[in-house]
């Protein structure tokens, strides 16, 4: 008996010790139905591992595991509310959870997330107060199973859209050397930041992002604002990106035209100038667009933010020097208005006030008025710096008086178009022969002090021949379009004198060439892993 109840009691405790082991092995098999869940863990999503869920299905009696990562878009300062949005980066709140480099297995846009809110962060603390028109990177999360993610993905991805991705690479700093995404090529880098593509099946384009270099290696004891925070972020400087220009609202109802290469400038211009003489002269001087150019400053909004050094813009088009940037220019502009005023003796008070409000800035500040300052002037460091402020204030109040005083002539003629537009169409049309014509003029020059302007010499010139071709635009606006050929004088001082404030407001970034504008505001998802 002693015996046959020893091997009862020996198998008793190896039932109950084979109880939990197999209740064990049930259970970790159970949960091992949960694919890709050990991927969706802390070391690999951060923060967002919290919101990773199994689900239980009880008709094929396994666990489907829900991972939530974000989906990361652009939206207006004034609609940020919509949506499950989980941080507005850089609107009072917490920073993103920092994560080391070393971390080799940690999905890449934690990183680019991270990159962002700084970027973000730095640029907005500097605004007294967002306005409606400002662009803000914006986070929802987007719950995702793992049953329908493709072989090829091994970590969750993010997500965002071909036009979102494009802005927020350059706004990094980064430059796109291939972005064509229906073909799956997005590339760019710069600013330390890299981005490449791969095209992924039953999935799309996957992004995968990298930091090369830190700030400090690429700024050498410099302000980080030389990164975060010189450009304008709106809508409208988004569009500029894509080759698409805004007009101002003194022109009426709301235009936008299209020049990011030359194909849609010789559309435009097509449309303007059937005869193709326009067209026949921009192709003479290739790839300049001397003279055209000058309707970027001529019709574009103010972008500038007031009291701040944020006035950097992107470049619209291929060629963006126009007239009004040079100080040669503005020099001999100057100069002709003062010999126009003299020869009304005071007759006209718009070109009164627009004398006045020059003489007003150059007394004011004599030096900046004359030529742009420096960028290193634009840091709260520089001892220059509240200067330079004030001088862009005062540039920026200047624009918007003249804009004032414009609205004076914007009455509709007979052919239904503004009179302010139809006169800046003559004044590019005509601007398209400037370039021949002002380089011609100081090739043939016998005076001494027409060959001694600023380099490049013919410049100035060109100035001198936007003056004397005053009488082609009032005999053109008459012509064509049926306008009061008295108006078109003053209208078009005042356009200039306006185009020269724009200029000197704002700071073309020429290193960085407009995408294709079929991709402004694109839906073609963009997978970030």
């Amino acid at each position: 008996m002693s015996g046959s109840g020893s091997v009862a009691t020996v198998a008793l405790v190896v039932s109950l010790i084979a109880l939990p082991v197999t209740s064990a092995q049930l259970i970790g098999q159970i949960f091992a139905t949960a694919e890709g869940h050990r991927r969706c863990q802390a070391s690999v999503i951060g923060d967002w591992a919290k919101l990773t869920k199994r689900k239980w299905h009880w008709t094929s009696f396994r666990f489907e595991t829900i991972v939530s990562t974000p989906v990361i878009r652009l939206s207006s300062a004034v609609r940020r509310d919509i949506g499950t949005i989980i941080s507005p980066f850089g609107l009072n709140k917490q920073p993103l959870p920092d994560y080391e480099n070393s971390q080799d297995e940690l999905a890449c846009w934690i990183s680019l997330l991270r990159e962002i809110e700084k970027h973000t962060r730095a640029h907005y603390r500097l605004l007294p107060r967002l306005r409606l028109v400002e662009t803000l990177p914006i986070v929802e999360n987007k719950s995702r199973s793992w049953d329908f993610m493709p072989p090829e993905v091994v970590r969750p991805f993010a997500s965002t859209t071909a036009g979102d991705m494009a802005i927020l690479a350059l706004r990094l700093g980064m430059t796109w050397k291939s972005f064509r995404p229906e073909e799956g090529l997005m590339e760019a880098e710069g600013n330390g930041h890299v981005l490449s593509a791969t095209l992924v099946r039953a999935l799309g384009i996957l992004v995968r992002y990298s930091k090369v270099s830190t700030y400090d290696d690429l700024l050498e004891g410099q302000s980080p604002r030389l990164l975060f925070s010189s450009f304008v972020e709106t809508s409208v400087a988004d569009k500029m990106r894509f080759g698409y220009l805004d007009f101002d609202s003194i022109f009426g109802s709301p235009m936008y035209m299209k020049i990011g290469d030359p194909q849609a400038v010789y559309k435009l211009m097509t449309e303007i100038d059937p005869s193709n003489t326009s067209i026949n002269n921009l192709k003479s001087m290739e790839p300049s667009l001397y003279g055209f150019n000058d309707v970027i400053a001529l019709v574009s909004p103010w972008l500038r933010y007031k009291g701040m050094t944020i006035n950097g813009v992107p470049s619209v088009t291929y060629d963006v020097l126009g007239s009004t940037i040079f100080p040669a220019a503005q020099s001999v502009f100057y100069t002709r208005l003062k010999d126009h005023s003299q020869s009304l003796d005071g007759s006209s008070k718009f070109v009164k006030k627009a004398l006045q409000a020059w003489d007003t800035l150059d007394q004011k500040f004599p030096r900046l008025w004359k030529e742009s300052p420096s960028r290193e002037w634009l840091f709260e460091e520089h001892p220059g710096h509240r200067d330079v402020v004030d001088f862009l204030d005062a540039v920026q109040d200047t624009h918007e008086q003249m804009s004032k005083l414009l609205l004076d002539f914007n009455y509709i003629s007979f052919f239904e178009d503004p009179f302010l537009w139809n006169l800046v169409k003559v004044h590019i049309t005509r601007a398209t022969s400037l370039k021949t014509r002002a380089q011609a003029a100081v090739k043939h020059a016998t005076r001494p002090d027409q060959k001694s302007q600023l380099s490049p010499q013919w410049i100035a010139t060109s100035m001198e021949l936007y003056w004397d071709d005053i009488g082609y635009y009032q005999d053109e606006m008459q012509k064509t379009y049926g306008a009061d050929a008295e108006d078109v004088p003053d209208a078009w001082i005042l356009l200039m004198f306006r185009a020269f404030l724009w200029s000197r407001g704002h700071e073309f970034d020429t290193s960085r060439q407009p995408l294709p504008s079929k991709y402004y505001g694109s839906q073609i998802p963009v997978y970030i892993g």
